[in-house]
């Protein structure tokens, strides 16, 4: 009477269990248990690991967040999502807030997962659960429990409104009359690219497609650069906004504060660009590449920071810089679409070479204003 059915995803593993109207029908009823209906759920329990081992996990929670695991064990319980990171918040995967709904119901509002987590003998457990109340009185046929687990090694998205837009296919750049700022963040994972500690980077660039521009009506082309910045602090894809970095955990300033300095308790990016380019008139379709060999030779050296972000900043001709991690004087409308390409050359012990250009052709394109 129950079926679990796994879906992978480009970043994410989205289970779903299914249980039947017979199941349901064979359930006891909780006083025959000495429970309480009220209190009693229905549970799935799972045994889990980590790897790597040493992740922190963290509760969300209103205004923050709160550790649920000290040393090797873990102690939750809640309808949270669940972070798990490492020391400098480098996001690995989480648990977004889960939902449960009877499948011939397409009315009543889905009801909430909720989650346990424990360690016993030296083992980590995980529960997730629904009410038991809602299991009987839900409407007649199957129920869908839809737990989802995400990770977070190649991502990217535009800083634009309060409103996430991690899952579109467009990353914008610039801004209209009468529109919002638009912003571009983009993280490469390194960690699994296996370029040895003391390598030598020869080479490291970000190509991007410009394929398209626009010109507000009335307005005038002006050429523009376009600089890539270092981003100091985690962010998610499914959550960047344009006021958060992850739900419920702020930017420092509005679409991320970039500098002065490099100090993640001051500014979310670093205010020394690493690489600038000139974007103008007429040359689109074209490819646009930065060079971040400096940026990446840091990241490698330092295993703990090879996850870190890059952001985009513009800046006018007359070297003007312009606050922001992706911003623009003109009003004009332009976008970086997603899947942006890595490549790295590295010479160490032995040689390296990455590319990570997944479902590169005909999408690594970027737009761009005047």
């Amino acid at each position: 009477g129950v079926t679990v059915r796994y879906t992978c995803g480009a970043n994410r593993l989205k289970e779903e269990i299914v249980f039947s109207q017979a199941a349901r029908e064979a359930l006891p009823d909780p006083a025959q248990l000495g429970l309480a209906a009220d209190h009693t759920y229905l549970v799935f329990a799972a045994e889990f690991t980590l790897s790597p081992n040493n992740l922190n996990a963290m509760a969300h929670r209103t205004g923050g967040r709160d550790p649920i695991r000290t040393g090797n064990g873990f102690a939750f319980e809640g309808e949270s999502r669940i972070d798990f990171e490492d020391e400098r918040e480098n996001l690995y995967f989480f648990f977004p807030h889960d939902y449960a709904w009877a499948v011939n119901d397409s009315v009543s509002e889905p009801v909430r997962v909720r989650r346990i987590f424990y360690t016993q003998q030296g083992k980590n457990h995980l529960l997730i659960g629904v009410p038991w109340r809602w299991v009987r009185a839900a409407a007649p046929g199957p129920l869908l429990i839809d737990p989802t687990i995400y990770n977070d090694y190649a991502t990217d998205t535009r800083l634009q409104s309060a409103t996430n837009v991690g899952s579109e296919t467009t990353l914008m750049v610039g801004k209209k009359s009468g529109q919002v700022k638009k912003r571009t963040i983009i993280k490469f994972d390194l960690q699994y690219s296996n370029i040895p500690s003391n390598a030598t980077v020869l080479n490291a660039q970000m190509q991007l497609y410009y394929f398209n521009a626009t010109v507000a009506g009335g307005s005038t082309w002006v050429n523009r650069w376009v600089q890539a910045h270092e981003l100091l602090k985690s962010w998610h894809e499914l959550q960047a906004d344009s006021s958060e970095r992850i739900e419920d955990i702020p930017w420092l300033a509005p679409r991320a504060k970039i500098g002065p300095g490099n100090n993640p308790i001051t500014a979310d990016a670093n205010g020394q660009f690493e690489s600038t380019v000139l974007f103008q008139q007429g040359e689109h379709p074209t490819w646009k590449s930065w060079d971040l060999t400096n940026l990446t030779q840091k990241w490698v050296k330092t295993p703990s920071s090879k996850s870190r972000p890059a952001g985009i900043k513009k800046k006018t001709e007359s070297n003007r810089n312009i606050q922001g991690l992706v911003k623009t004087l003109c009003p004009a409308d332009g976008c970086f679409v997603r899947r942006p390409c890595a490549s790295i050359c590295a010479r160490g012990r032995r040689t390296a070479a990455v590319t990570s250009c997944a479902g590169m052709a005909g999408k690594a394109k970027v737009k761009f204003c005047s």
